[in-house]
């Protein structure tokens, strides 16, 4: 059998923490089919996630990009409890890799559709998304890369007064 339990605890002691003790953590046992140990990943990434809270959103695009507006949309985890989503944007050519605003902390809606209206001409996003239910908030989504085109009203833009 690949996967069984650990037979230690996660923190404190086994000795002295036995009616409060976790349960125990999965644990991968190298075979010749997956001598990456990569049998458990669901189950280890089902440990670290508290019950209750939302599976991450999946399925992240852009469904239009205008000088003066994105609109963002995902698939639904399929998770009932979802009352909002957590919407992270980083802009590409300021921020280092890995840093994100929140944008919108809780956008009460299941709905599966942000349009971020807060955003410049010719710049280059990049998006991440959480669910949020009662229980918390779900790991990050994928991320996904934005760019406005250049503003209509911009006089660099304006060929017209060409020679």
């Amino acid at each position: 059998m690949p996967c069984e339990s650990a037979k230690g605890y996660a923190g404190g002691n086994a000795r002295t923490d036995h009616a409060h003790a976790p349960p125990p953590l999965p644990r991968c046992l190298p075979t010749r089919r997956n001598h990456n140990s990569r049998c458990c990943a669901g189950a280890a990434a089902a440990a670290d996630q508290p019950a209750g809270i939302p599976a991450r959103p999946t399925g992240l695009r852009v469904t239009s990009e205008a000088h003066d507006a994105i609109t963002i949309a995902w698939d639904d985890p399929g998770d009932t409890s979802i009352t909002g989503y957590q919407i992270l944007r980083r802009l590409r050519d300021v921020y280092e890799v890995g840093r994100f605003d929140i944008i919108a902390p809780d956008t009460a809606t299941a709905g599966t559709v942000f349009t971020d209206t807060d955003v410049t001409a010719s710049t280059r996003y990049v998006y991440r998304v959480k669910a949020v239910n009662a229980a918390g908030i779900s790991a990050l989504s994928t991320f996904l890369r934005a760019r406005t085109p250049p503003s209509d009203n911009n006089p660099d833009n304006d060929l017209s007064q060409e020679p």
